[in-house]
Formats: structure tokens, C-alpha cells, sequence
């Protein structure tokens, strides 16, 4: 049984006069000011003796995760696969990136103004993999490439340099943690959340607005909590909810959004949970 943590756990870390701002693959940025870099990606299980490996691309720039599960034999007796980062021409063996079908985490934190650089990987953990004398800072597109899937991209700037705009965080309508139920004694909650739902093609994005108490220092304002999508019915959704290492939740959960009541109800069937927020009247 895996426990449910109801937080996201990330790695940025960020001054206190930065801002985060998410972009998606593909979106071209050109900013100044960029001082920090982060990529979360949901890789797929290292397959017994194979290869694999994905990339975080902009013009002029390519970081590689290369995964080479060749010394394994079977599920079993394998071998944690060897993981290697190259990146301008440099390479390090990656000492921890995750388990299994696990996230992989690689921040890019640039010193002042230079272009002096130090790329850190982890999951529960981060750890230091290269410091490089000179790494562009992105302008351009940015994408990925390989056989990884986006969950979260941002960067965060220096706000006392004005950029302009980047995907700016719309105001968003408070939705404050009610009540929870729940059967089971794993239960961990990291807090009462503050969301925002952020409006999507397909339903929404669930925002973080605050009230973490659990790791309350490595939230960030801005950061994506889950997604609701349309599920042909209304005011009812698909939910995806994102764990205390920031992987997808196990199993099939639902939502149900009330906005006559001011009340959004997430369920959690596989964990016997439901948590339910009402709409607060102050925007955020």
C-alpha cells in the first residue's frame, strides 16, 4: 500500500525576492534575469539491459540523463541502473535519481550575473551532480527530448530586474481546505492548502497558493498541485494528484466541483479519502 502525502515535494530553491513562473515545453523564453532552472520529468522504469536517456534543450544548450540498465539481469537481481549527466561537453555519474518509473528532478541554479552554474539532481533528496564555469542561461525554446515526460517546468528571476511578461500567474479565487474523511491510519496531510484552479483546454490545473506546514519551506507559490479533467459529465472530473515526491498518485481518484456551493470535493477511493475545499470570497 503507498501512502498518500497530500503535498508536492520540490527542490527549488529560490530568494526571497524571486518569482516562479511555469512554462510548458516549447515556449520561448528570453529574460535577463533567469537565475534558476527547474525541470520534473516522469521517466519510465530503466528496462533490465537496455539504454535510455531524455534531454532539457534550448539553443546552444543540451543537458542528457543517460541510463544504461545493461548489467541488469531481471527484475529481481538487478542492478540499480548507472546514470550519467552530460552537459557541455562535461560528464558525472549521477549518484541518486529516483527508483523505478520514479521522478527525476534537475535544477540549474546560475550565480549572480555570471554564467557560472551548478546542476543538482535528486528525488527526496538533492545532491550536487556538475558545477560548470559556463552554461547559457535559456533563451529560445525550451524542450525536452527522449523518452520523458514533462510534470513540472519552471524558473524562477531575480523580480528586482523587471522581465516582462512570462506566463504570469492570473488571479486566482481561493479554495480553502473544509474538512477531510478518511479510513486509513497512513494518512499523512501537509497542511490546509490554499488552491486556485487555473483554467485549461481540458478542465484545470490545480494551483498551490499556501498553507503548507509539511516542508512548508520548499513550496512555492504558483507550484501545480494536480489537474481535473472533463470527464462527460457535469462539474465532474478525472483528477491527478502528484505525491510527497512529486510522481502521480497510484490509482484512479475523482473530483467534483460545486461552484453554486463554493465547494470542490477530491476523492481518493483507493485511500477511502475525500478532502473537500470551499470557495473563499477574497481572490488571490
Amino acid at each position: 500500500m503507498r501512502p498518500l502525502c497530500l503535498l508536492l515535494l520540490t527542490f527549488f530553491t529560490l530568494t526571497a525576492t524571486a518569482g516562479v513562473k511555469y512554462f510548458a515545453p516549447g515556449d520561448t523564453l528570453n529574460l535577463p534575469n533567469i537565475n534558476a532552472l527547474e525541470v520534473r520529468v516522469l521517466a519510465p522504469s530503466p528496462k533490465p539491459g537496455k539504454t535510455s536517456e531524455w534531454s532539457i534543450c534550448w539553443p546552444g544548450t543540451q543537458i542528457t540523463l543517460h541510463i544504461d540498465a545493461r548489467n541488469a539481469w531481471d527484475e529481481v537481481t538487478a542492478l540499480p541502473p548507472t546514470i550519467t549527466l552530460t552537459a557541455m561537453g562535461q560528464t558525472a555519474t549521477v549518484p541518486k535519481a529516483g527508483g523505478k518509473g520514479d521522478l527525476h528532478t534537475v535544477s540549474i541554479e546560475w550565480e549572480g550575473s555570471s554564467n557560472s552554474a551548478k546542476i543538482c539532481m535528486g528525488n527526496k533528496e538533492r545532491l550536487r551532480v556538475m558545477q560548470l564555469d559556463s552554461l547559457p542561461r535559456p533563451a529560445g525554446p525550451v524542450t525536452l527530448a527522449g523518452n520523458a515526460s514533462a510534470v513540472d517546468l519552471m524558473l524562477s528571476t531575480d523580480d528586482n530586474l523587471p522581465p516582462p511578461p512570462l506566463n504570469p500567474l492570473p488571479s486566482l479565487a481561493h479554495w480553502t481546505l473544509l474538512d477531510y474523511e478518511s479510513s486509513k491510519s497512513n494518512i499523512q496531510l501537509g497542511g490546509e492548502y490554499h488552491l486556485g484552479l487555473l483554467p485549461t483546454a481540458s478542465g484545470y490545473d490545480i494551483i498551490y497558493l499556501g498553507g503548507a506546514t509539511i516542508c512548508a519551506s520548499i513550496w512555492q507559490e504558483g507550484m501545480r498541485k494536480g489537474r481535473l479533467t472533463k470527464a462527460g459529465f457535469e462539474n465532474f472530473f478525472l483528477l491527478e494528484w502528484l505525491n510527497a515526491t512529486g510522481a502521480p498518485l497510484y490509482g484512479r481518484h475523482y473530483a467534483t466541483l460545486d461552484p453554486a456551493q463554493g465547494l470542490l470535493t477530491l476523492q481518493f477511493p483507493h485511500y477511502n479519502t475525500s478532502l473537500r475545499f470551499a470557495l473563499s470570497p477574497t481572490p488571490h
